[in-house]
C-alpha cells in the first residue's frame, strides 16, 4: 500500500475477532499490520488464513477507491482547479429558477446519501454473516478431524455401535451435520460438545430415514382417486433441518 499513511479498519470486524482466542486475534492484527505496510506477510495458521482473506480484499478493494480518487483529484488540478463561477451564479437574474434547482439538487442528494448509506450497512452485514459462516466450517473441520483421529477411536466406535453405522456412513453423515451446523449457526467450544451434538443430532436422522422407509413399503396407491398434492408443498419459511 505504497503512498498510504492510513487505512480503514471497519468495526464490523470485532464479529471476527470475538469468535478466535485471544492470541490468533493478536496475531491477526498483527497479519493486518504488517500487510498494509508491504511486509507481504507468509500465514501458515489454516484458521487464520480464513479470518485474514476477507479482510485483505476489503483493503485491496479500499486501495483501489483511493486510487481512483487520488487520479481524479489530479486530473481536476491540471484543468485549472474548481470552475470559476459563471456571471448567472453571481448576478442572478432569475433568483427563482436557481432556487427551484438548488432544491431539485438537494432532493437528489439526499436520495443518493440515503441509497449509499443502505448499499454500505447492506454489504458489512453480508460481509459479517458470510464471516461467520467461514469460522464456523472451519472450527467444525478443526473438531471433525480430532474426532476421526486415533486417539479418538473408542467414543467413534461407541456411536457406531450405539447407531449401527458403519465408518463410512458415519463420515458421510459428519459432513451433513458440519452443514447443519451451518445454517444453524452454531459453533462449539469443544470436541466433547461437538461429539454429543453429533451423536444426538444423528439418532434423529437415523429414526427419521428408518421411519420413512417403513413407511414407504407394502403401500398401494388406490386407483382412480385425486391425490391432493397440496399437503406436500414445503413452508416458504423453512431455512434448515433439525
Amino acid at each position: 500500500m505504497t503512498g498510504k499513511k492510513s487505512f480503514i479498519l471497519y468495526a464490523d470486524l470485532i464479529h471476527t475477532l470475538s469468535k478466535l482466542p485471544d492470541d490468533k486475534a493478536g496475531q491477526l492484527f498483527k497479519l493486518i499490520l504488517d500487510y498494509v505496510n508491504d511486509k507481504d506477510p507468509e500465514i501458515e495458521d489454516l484458521l487464520l488464513q480464513i479470518a485474514f482473506e476477507p479482510i485483505k480484499q476489503q483493503l485491496k478493494r479500499d486501495l483501489v477507491s483511493w486510487r481512483e480518487y487520488r487520479e481524479k483529484q489530479s486530473e481536476n488540478g491540471k484543468l485549472g482547479g474548481r470552475p470559476k463561477k459563471t456571471q448567472t451564479q453571481e448576478n442572478p437574474k432569475n433568483p427563482s429558477l436557481i432556487s427551484e434547482t438548488q432544491k431539485s439538487l438537494n432532493v437528489t442528494a439526499n436520495v443518493n446519501a440515503t441509497v449509499t448509506e443502505n448499499v454500505i450497512v447492506n454489504d458489512i452485514n453480508k460481509s459479517s454473516n458470510e464471516d461467520t459462516k467461514i469460522f464456523i466450517n472451519a472450527n467444525n473441520q478443526v473438531l471433525t478431524e480430532r474426532f476421526f483421529s486415533d486417539e479418538n477411536t473408542e467414543p467413534r466406535n461407541e456411536i457406531m455401535k450405539m447407531l449401527s453405522v458403519s465408518a463410512d456412513d458415519l463420515k458421510m453423515w459428519s459432513g451433513k451435520f458440519n452443514s447443519h451446523l451451518i445454517i444453524e449457526a452454531k459453533k462449539h467450544q469443544t470436541l466433547n460438545e461437538w461429539r454429543k451434538h453429533f451423536a444426538s443430532w444423528l439418532r434423529i436422522q437415523i429414526e427419521k430415514q428408518t421411519k420413512n422407509t417403513q413407511n414407504g413399503t407394502g403401500k398401494q396407491k388406490p386407483a382412480n382417486r385425486q391425490h391432493d398434492y397440496s399437503q406436500y408443498k414445503r413452508p416458504a419459511n423453512i431455512t434448515g433441518t433439525t
